[in-house]
């Protein structure tokens, strides 16, 4: 490991990368189960450009496609004026669940005077069975 600062989103792709073919791994271990992805993925994912950069998306997508996944919490997907900004923490489901799930809430996380539980929008997602 270097001592030499990481330079500017470099760090992110890597990071990326090295998810997705975690990812991969489960998927081959356990053949058998949905996977499910949820946190904080650092950009958008649809409509105009928020955060992140446009390699890491390539990469982002790359990686939910070679697993199987897709991004239920993409900007398209979110109720038209929900959020101020587009959110950059997401969950990630199997392709299969794309038609039955829904963001069922959204919150921003920077509003009203009681306490501060994050700087992020939070996203409430429901799978129909």
């Amino acid at each position: 490991m270097s001592d030499e600062p990481v330079r500017n989103w470099s760090e992110h792709h890597r990071i990326v990368v090295q998810q997705g073919e975690e990812w991969a791994d489960l998927r081959r271990q356990y053949p058998n189960a949905e996977l499910c992805v949820a946190g904080d993925l650092n950009m958008n994912l649809g409509g105009p450009h928020y955060y992140g950069t446009a390699q890491g998306r390539r990469l982002l997508r790359a990686a939910m496609a070679a697993s199987g996944l897709f991004c239920a919490t993409s900007t398209e997907r979110i109720p038209p004026g929900a959020l101020m900004h587009p959110p950059i923490d997401h969950v990630l489901l199997p392709m299969a669940w794309d038609s039955r799930s829904t963001v069922a809430g959204t919150w921003e996380g920077r509003v009203g005077t009681g306490p501060r539980l994050s700087d992020h929008s939070g996203l409430a997602v429901a799978v129909t069975l």
